[in-house]
Order: C-alpha cells, then structure tokens, then sequence
C-alpha cells in the first residue's frame, strides 16, 4: 500500500523549495498539502492583524490554483490546528506528517503538540541556517548582529534551493475542504482598496517581483536608494517573505549569482543580502529568547516607566502629531500596509522617546495594520528602537524628525505624496509646516516640542538605569 503523506503548512504558502514538501514527494505514494487557519487564542496574543488576514486571503487563493495545478488539491481547514490535522489524516488514511519549522513560540507549540499525536518529521524552509547549531567560541548565543553575520557567513554553509515539484500524486481518499472565502480574512468594512492597488499577493507575483528586483537597475543603487522613502529603492519583498511565498534559501541564491557574475553591482547587491542575515538574525533571537515577544531582552527596561497617554498614541497612529515625516509614515502604512524602512526607525523613535510610550504598543499596532507583519523582525525591530533588544540602539539615540526629513526627503517628495495639506508648499516650509502655519490650516500642530521630549527622554532614561543598575 502506498503511503499518504500531510504536508502542514502555515507561513510557506508556496511549492518553490519547500523541503518538507519535497521530502514528501520522495517518500513516494499520494502528497496532501493542508493549510489550517487556528482560532485566536493559539497565537499568544499575535493573531494575524487585519492587513495580513488580508493578504492571506489572496495568497490561499494563488496558491489553491497551484496546488491544483500539480494534482493534489490544498486542502484548508478552519479551528485546533492539531484537531483538523487529525481529521484530515483519517479522511485520506496519512501515516505521516511533514512540516516546515517555525520559531515563533506559538507555533512551536503545536509542532510539540502534534508530534504527541502523529507521525511527524520537521524541515527546514525558512531559515538559512539552523539557530540550533549557531553559537559563540565560548558556546553561548550571539545578541550583536556583526559577529553573528560574520560567524554565518564563514562557519555555517546553506543548502542548494530545491525545484518545484512538477506533479503530486493525490489521494484515492478525498478530505473536506472550506473555500478561502469561509475563513472571513477581508474586512467586513471595504476599507482595503489602498492595499489592492499596491500589491498581488501570492507566490507568483512573489517569483516575478523577486527576479525582476534581484536583476534590475535598483540592486547597484541599493546603498543609496534603500533609505529614501521617496524612490523605489528597495525590493518590497518583505511581505511575500513573511508569508513564505519566497524561500529566502533561493533569494540567497539568486543575489549572490548577481554578486559573481556583475561586479557594478556588487556593492548594493552584497549589502540587499546583508538584509536576509538581518531577517536570519531576527529569527535567531526568536528561537533562543521566546520571552521577547512581550518582555525586554534588557530586564533593565522590565520596569521602564512608560508614560500612558492615548491621545498621543491615536495622533500617531493616525499620522496626526504634526511631524511631517513621521506623519507622511503613518498615513502610508495605514493606506498601503506598508512602511519604508527608513520611516519605520523614525516612527518608532518617535513613538517611545519623544512620546514615552511604550513600545509594545508600536509593535501591536504594527503588527495589525503592515502587510509584511512578521513576529520576528517585529520584535527585533521595535526593541532596537526601544533600546532594549539585541544590538540595539542606545536609547540616548533619539531621531529627529526634521533632520531625518530633510536628509532622506530633501524635496519633500515622500511628504507631499501622503500630506495632501502640504501639497501647495514649498519644500523648505513642508518640513516645518508649524513655521508657516497660515499655508497649511489643516495640518495638525506639533504634540510635543522634540528638543524638550528628547531631553526628558533621556532624563527618565538615566534615572531608570540608575534604579535598574
């Protein structure tokens, strides 16, 4: 009798270099492919926010019509995730499971729960190294991004993309499936129109957007490009990362074939690929300090006296504080799911040293309204800004709009596309609207003077240290 084997899978919406997918087509005998969507309460807190659900939508749905085209039809399944896995293995007769591993605690959780239960094998698929065998001379986990870079790149080898599989046997047994309409991902409020005139989810969007960025004109002028929110100066791949609909082993891959083969383009091409090792980073730190989706990696900072003030919290997230650039960040975000990176250090600069929020409030936020949501890099990213992660940077580093606005928006490009109040003014005034308040009426007032929130920043910075010591 041949064997029918499930392969899980949860953020690797894709069949481009999938190992556990691959390993299941070698076992031999009939290939189930299975997505289920879990209830809330088993994400720790990170359900998916409304722009990711969004996304996922039209992801299942591409990827729906290329399982089908192999021969195996994607099986989706709503409710436990160990419960459904269960069920559809007794619908179609499974004796295996194979899954990709995942860092996320949540979902590491159900791996332990599942393998309580079935026959289960896990794979690599999205990571290039394993944060298993990573370690220091001395044995211990990296928390410095350079000597974590360096140690990858000349201890640790990566393993060679897989092809697709071309076809997959289906079951003689059939499992129910629900429609990806029956999950309710989209809104019930149409609200999304900014996010379908940005994006094409799915993984073959994904393979085109990732080929035409890695041999483009972009990659040489990455240095530069990467940090002017008002230019097309990054891959904007990062949602089709997060959802897996690209393997990052095959991102690897193609950029470092453009690094050998065309050296004007090294320079950028090497530091796009610095990025990858960032997101590696990221998920490294998840893997080995689970705590920090919710607490400091610092305890310093576990007792830090973040000041509670909604009215600043709803004028930032509304991209209402009468910062331009913060402003012109925030409106994107809320109408394209997305932010440049850039602006993203900004925002969060912002939101907990010039405002005293804490910053798991910018990253619940984040996580709820950025397509490209991904617990990991959320993390990292939001307590480096705090200063209280790995590698971070030191809270007494406080951003200041303006400067950071007239250095990477000299023009005023990136301001004017998402302020329409500044759209009359002159560069020089749209970074300083408050100067000229009579040419921009509708545009908010500043909520707080910068010079004075930086140094009541770093007065409460010292004093916490002080008491933390």
């Amino acid at each position: 009798m041949k064997p029918v084997t499930l392969v899980w899978l949860r953020y690797e919406l894709r069949v481009d270099d999938l190992p556990a997918l691959s390993a299941a087509v070698d076992r031999g005998g009939a290939v189930v492919p299975v997505y289920v969507f879990t209830p809330p309460d088993e994400y720790d807190g990170w359900y998916p926010g409304a722009a990711s659900r969004w996304w996922l939508h039209h992801s299942l749905l591409d990827l729906e019509k290329r399982y089908r085209q192999l021969g195996s039809p994607l099986v989706i399944r709503r409710g436990n995730a160990v419960t459904e896995l269960q069920k559809v293995a007794r619908e179609v007769g499974a004796d295996r499971l194979y899954y990709t591993e995942r860092v996320e605690p949540w979902a590491r959780r159900q791996e332990r729960q599942v393998s309580t239960v079935m026959q289960v094998q896990g794979f690599s698929g999205d990571l290039l190294w394993d944060p298993r065998r990573i370690e220091t001379k001395s044995a211990g986990t990296y928390r410095v991004f350079t000597p974590f870079s360096r140690a990858c790149l000349e201890r640790y080898k990566t393993r060679s993309p897989l092809s697709a599989p071309k076809e997959l046997r289906p079951p003689e047994l059939t499992a129910k499936s629900v429609a990806v309409d029956a999950l309710r991902l989209l809104p019930s409020i149409p609200w999304d129109s900014g996010l379908a005139s940005q994006w094409t989810p799915g993984s073959s969007a994904a393979q085109q957007q990732l080929g035409n960025w890695v041999s483009g004109q972009n990659v040489p002028h990455y240095v530069q490009g990467r940090d002017r929110p008002a230019e097309r100066g990054t891959g904007l791949l990062s949602p089709h990362f997060a959802f897996g609909e690209l393997s990052v082993t095959r991102a690897w891959s193609v950029i470092n074939a453009r690094i050998e083969t065309d050296p004007l383009a090294a320079e950028g091409a090497i530091a796009w690929r610095r990025q990858l090792i960032w997101r590696e980073f990221a998920r490294y730190l998840l893997w080995h300090q689970p705590h920090t989706v919710q607490a400091p990696l610092d305890a310093r900072y576990g007792t830090f006296p973040w000041r509670n003030d909604p009215e600043f919290l709803g004028r930032w997230q509304k991209g209402q504080t009468g910062f331009p650039m913060v402003d012109a960040a925030m409106r994107q975000l809320w109408r394209t799911g997305w932010m440049h990176n850039r602006a993203r250090m900004i925002v969060a600069s912002f939101l907990v040293k010039d405002g005293l929020l804490d910053w798991r409030h910018g990253a619940h936020w984040f996580w709820d309204t950025l397509v490209d949501a991904d617990l990991a890099n959320n993390t990292m990213g939001w307590q480096w800004a705090a200063g209280c992660g790995a590698d971070a940077a030191p809270f007494f580093r406080v951003f200041n709009p303006l400067t950071q606005s007239k250095r990477y928006d000299p023009q005023a490009v990136y301001l004017k596309r998402w302020l329409p109040e500044l759209s009359e003014l002159d560069p020089k005034s749209c970074h300083e609207p408050s100067k000229v308040p009579v040419l921009a009426p509708g545009y908010a007032s500043p909520i707080v003077d910068h010079k004075v929130a930086r140094l009541r920043a770093l007065a409460v910075w010292k004093e916490a240290m002080r008491a933390g010591a």
